[in-house]
């Protein structure tokens, strides 16, 4: 672990990780599903189908190729016996890297740490994202994650000079562009500006980082060039309800926070990022650019507030925005919050950073506490049903009746497809699952 100046606020960053992991295991990852819900069923089609398991993982989910997640993710339940508890256990584990990751280049960035950064664990690891419900919507989550190795590398390349870190970050733009068409567009932004940075700045970069930064950008090329849009209605929102949906995602940082709670953390996170980007202007001018960065900061905000213009482009229509959607995407708005606040910080003074760090501490840990209590709630109205479906999993009832039954505690909607779906998968389950999935 790194040492130095403001280290007691890394050590306890790393000791809040750990509680909250800690935490969610015990009171959470105990009462969830061991068996899928809605998307992750979608994991027992090679099994179905007796499918090559390379052919299923880079084939499209929907609009999104996550092969990444996929490989993962089967990987996991292949050694566990399909215990889907395990996926959302690693879910959290690794946004709790993430958030650690994020700490690190922050402190890098900065010289040290410091009060603020203790909020980035409490962000990155709140109860009502919905990687924390089922394990498919991990997807945002490693996006989220290949921006803070990004983030890192760059953090660590000493203005590119570094072409170790070069290189790694180069590669972080590969793994984003397989992370789902979020990641497709973050990728492929963040890869053609650093072409276009290197190539401003007249930066010596190895060939390595080059090959890799122009691999990135041709693979989200052709996702997009290859794209089959998965319904008609993509794109076809009123102006004003895209605008509603673009509001609510960047306001759910804190998903369950409520009606006030999303004014609060979109005013914070305004804030945020409005400071750090202005203070940081002048410093960028004065050193023409050459802050590789504070660019790739500001790099990271563009193409978040970029992504959540394309996700409401391509869903407001198909979809209301609700709570339910804020949770679906809430980790994604995770690095949003960590560049705002790495180029403020930056920037102020000891007393103004210090003063300005227990804000925003107090609110996520605000928001993080309701997240909690919210949870708690959630946790015991629904045991009995996840119980009452296990259960019925490992009866000798026949899986039509066993579908029927508990259809609701296994998909999010009741459909004639949805129960095909699950009754496929079951049956699947069934036959190469573990004890879970058999009669007693």
């Amino acid at each position: 672990m790194q040492v130095g100046k403001g280290s007691r606020y890394l050590v306890a960053g790393y000791l809040m990780v750990l509680v909250i992991l800690a935490l969610f295991c015990s009171e959470v990852s105990k009462n969830s599903r061991v068996f899928p819900y809605t998307d992750d069923w979608s994991y027992t089609e090679p099994y179905t189908a007796n499918e090559n398991i390379l052919s299923y993982a880079f084939r499209p989910h929907v609009d999104h190729r996550v092969p990444v997640q996929k490989l993962i993710h089967l990987g996991l339940l292949e050694l566990t016996g399909f215990d889907f508890r395990s996926l959302i256990i690693l879910n959290m584990a690794l946004s709790a890297a993430m958030s650690l990751l994020f700490m690190h280049a922050v402190r890098k960035i900065r010289g040290s740490s410091e009060i603020g950064d203790l909020a980035i664990p409490f962000i990155c690891l709140n109860f009502g994202a919905g990687l924390t419900f089922y394990a498919f919507e991990g997807q945002f989550m490693f996006t989220s994650l290949s921006i803070a190795l990004f983030t890192l590398f760059v953090a660590r390349s000493e203005n590119g000079s570094s072409q170790r870190e070069m290189i790694l970050a180069s590669a972080s733009l590969v793994l984003m562009a397989w992370t789902g068409m979020n990641g497709v567009i973050c990728a492929l932004v963040l890869s053609f500006g650093m072409l276009a940075y290197i190539l401003w700045q007249r930066q010596r970069t190895t060939v390595w980082a080059l090959g890799l930064l122009i691999a990135a950008f041709a693979m989200s090329s052709w996702q997009i060039a290859v794209w089959n849009p998965s319904s008609d209605q993509i794109g076809r929102a009123a102006e004003s309800v895209m605008f509603e949906y673009v509001a609510g995602i960047y306001s759910s940082i804190f998903p369950v926070f409520g009606g006030v709670g999303y004014v609060v953390s979109a005013i914070v996170l305004t804030a945020v990022l409005l400071a750090g980007i202005a203070l940081s202007f002048k410093p960028l001018l004065a050193c023409q650019f050459k802050d590789m960065q504070s660019v790739g900061l500001i790099g990271v905000v563009l193409v978040v507030l970029s992504m959540i213009g394309v996700i409401a482009y391509g869903r407001a229509q198909l979809q209301p925005f609700s709570m339910g959607v804020g949770m679906h995407y809430s980790i994604l708005i995770a690095p949003l919050f960590f560049a705002g606040w790495a180029l403020l910080s930056r920037q102020l003074s000891g007393k103004a950073s210090t003063f300005a760090g227990m804000i925003v501490l107090v609110w996520a840990v605000s928001a993080f506490y309701q997240s909690v209590q919210w949870r708690s709630i959630s946790v015991n109205d629904s045991k009995e049903q996840f119980k009452t479906a296990a259960k019925a999993i490992k009866s000798t009832k026949p899986t039509d009746e066993v579908v029927n039954e508990n259809i609701r505690a296994m998909y999010a909607v009741d459909t004639p497809d949805s129960r095909r779906i699950v009754k496929n998968g079951l049956d699947t389950l069934r036959r190469i699952g573990g004890k879970k999935y058999h009669p007693e």
